[in-house]
């Protein structure tokens, strides 16, 4: 039997500070540990940040402001070149290519429901070449409002999600949901 380039794109989304990054941390030790797929983060946020690193920011400073910045200069991006779309794409199918004939996981930090539901459509018909799309929301109860779209809770909930995940427990109680989720999606 042959066996098929398999990649599966997870689009993850959730309010700041609800431990999407921890989730994906620990998706990518379990991969690596149990050589259960291959396993990138993307995010659609990521040559916005690389641009304004090369201009000087400290990427570990994360204000309302530089938030802001981030969002604003994120849509103008949108709004005259689908950038982050296009970005995400490429570099899902390059990662697609680079691990023929394996089980591949992607993980694609989106926030805004209207972003998700389009790389969802552009993601459907590569199904037949093996790429398949879900969508993944952490949760942990944040209720606060932010002054950008991107960090807006109400749009990150308006989306109908393929999975939802609560995050109100130990690391320990993560690194099982994690688990959970990993042998769920590649089944």
């Amino acid at each position: 039997m042959e066996l098929r380039t398999r990649t599966m794109v997870v689009v993850i989304n959730g309010a700041p500070g609800v431990g999407k990054d921890a989730f994906m941390d620990i998706c990518a030790k379990y991969c690596d540990d149990y050589e259960f797929a291959n396993m990138t983060k993307l995010s659609a946020i990521d040559p916005v940040k690389d641009l304004l690193s090369g201009l000087g920011w400290d990427r570990n400073t994360k204000t309302g402001e530089v938030r802001d910045m981030l969002s604003n200069m994120k849509q103008f991006w949108v709004d005259h070149q689908d950038g982050p779309t296009l970005y995400l794409i490429t570099n899902i199918i390059n990662f697609h290519q680079m691990h023929m004939k394996e089980d591949n996981i992607v993980f694609c930090c989106i926030r805004e429901p209207e972003e998700i539901h389009k790389l969802m459509r552009i993601l459907q018909p590569m199904n037949i070449f093996g790429i398949h799309g879900t969508t993944l929301c952490i949760d942990r109860g944040i209720t606060s409002m932010a002054n950008n779209k991107s960090d807006d809770v109400n749009a990150i909930h308006s989306f109908k999600y393929d999975k939802y995940i609560k995050n109100d427990g130990t690391v320990k109680d993560l690194e099982r949901i994690a688990n959970e989720y990993l042998n769920w999606l590649m089944k």
